[in-house]
Formats: structure tokens, sequence, C-alpha cells
């Protein structure tokens, strides 16, 4: 498994960096300069791809729980199948449903002929 960015320390890198280039007279002259300016860029991308990791591992924890969710689901509907339940695809239908995979009207057809 890849090892995930540690944004926590990349922010705190970017802030002592920062502070490092505001701080010394002829670090704000050479900032001035084309190389300067790149690097000053290149700085300021930082925080916002920091921004962006943060908000994409929010999403990849809500992804990986609905899989898992949707794995138990699964797992108990063969298992009911298995002990001869009489209705074993209740457990993936209310898990689906609970996620708006299905609508309740979709679920109802299972009581129709």
């Amino acid at each position: 498994m890849r090892r995930s960015a540690d944004v926590q320390e990349a922010r705190h890198r970017h802030t002592e960096a920062s502070a490092l280039a505001r701080s010394h007279p002829l670090t704000r002259i050479w900032l001035r300069t084309a190389t300067g300016r790149i690097l000053a860029r290149a700085l300021a991308t930082i925080p916002p791809l920091c921004d962006e990791i943060d908000h994409l591992n929010a999403v990849m924890a809500i992804i990986r729980r609905r899989y898992h969710d949707l794995v138990a689901a699964a797992r108990a509907t063969l298992a009911a199948a298995a002990d001869g339940e009489s209705d074993p695809l209740y457990y993936l239908r209310d898990e689906l449903t609970a996620t708006g995979h299905l609508r309740d009207a979709d679920s109802d057809r299972r009581d129709r002929p």
C-alpha cells in the first residue's frame, strides 16, 4: 500500500519556508527575481493541494465505509439464502435503499408475482 502524504507535515514545512523567505532581506530580494517568483508560486500551491488531499481523504473514507457496508449486506444475503430464509435479498435491498441506490418503490416490486 502506498504511504499517504503527511498533510500536517506539508503544512508545517510550508509555514516554516514562508516564514524563512520573509525573514531574510536577501531572500526577499531574490524572491522578486524570475527564479524567485517561480519558487514563490510553487510554495503558494502547497496549501490548496493540502486542502484537496484532506477533501479526497474524507471522500475516500465515505467510499470505504459504503463499500464495507455493501459487502456486509452481500454476505448477510448469501448467509440468509444458505439458511433458507424466506426473503434473503432483504439485506441487500435494505442497504441499497439506505444509500439511495434503490428506491422504496423498487424494493416493493419483490412482493409482486
